[in-house]
């Protein structure tokens, strides 16, 4: 296993960065994974889950594996639970197996893609991303937890997370809401929600079927 660190991190995405405009990803809608900020010592969950497994291509890693990388990268005050790998591969293009796909594990298999089309709205760029954080106020749309305040419902503190309103459907500008790790990494593909953050649907655990609120 190869370990992401401060030092190595900026290279690794720049060779995925070569890669992708290599392969044109943005006109065949893959998502580009946002630039860790090695000045700062910030980097995004998902991006992390991306870089650690494009870095160790063809290896499978627990989902307990990637939070105590994470965890050893960014600092002991990470606390959540960590949820980005099931981001990687939904809608994304990668070839990516995980969790739902009955490995048990993450897994960028390969560095081929699927063409992904775009489906009712664009493909989410960081600066939407920005500008759907400030329609919310910085504030998680299901429990209303400040970014940069200590959350309501888990301890550590909030760094708001892309979270789908319909996880079937890819991130895109019209079916994403800003989430707390908890409320995010507790709904999970299980819950669909309005632009208000409210639960219309939840899925059934023994028939799989969505039932609507």
């Amino acid at each position: 296993m190869k370990s992401l660190t401060w030092e190595n991190i900026q290279q690794v995405y720049d060779e995925y960065h070569e890669w992708y405009q290599k392969e044109n990803g943005s006109e065949k809608g893959l998502k580009l994974f946002s630039k860790p900020d090695v000045v700062n010592k910030r980097i995004s969950q998902s991006t992390f889950a991306f870089l650690f497994l494009w870095y160790n291509v063809g290896d499978t890693f627990s989902k307990e594996l990637l939070t105590e990388n994470y965890r050893g990268l960014v600092g002991d005050e990470y606390k959540g639970d960590f949820q980005a790998g099931r981001h990687i591969g939904n809608g994304t293009g990668y070839n990516v197996k995980n969790y739902h796909h009955g490995i048990g594990g993450y897994c960028i298999i390969d560095k081929t893609y699927t063409i992904q089309e775009k489906r009712d709205g664009e493909l989410l760029t960081e600066t939407v991303w920005v500008s759907i954080k400030e329609e919310y106020g910085y504030k998680c749309a299901c429990c209303g937890c400040l970014e940069g305040d200590e959350m309501t419902r888990a301890n550590g503190i909030c760094k708001l997370e892309k979270g789908h309103m319909d996880p079937e459907l890819p991130l895109t500008n019209d079916n994403t809401i800003p989430q707390c790790p908890y409320c995010n990494g507790s709904s999970k593909d299980k819950r669909k929600f309005n632009k208000k953050g409210e639960t219309v649907a939840i899925k059934d655990k023994n028939t799989k079927n969505w039932v609507y609120c």
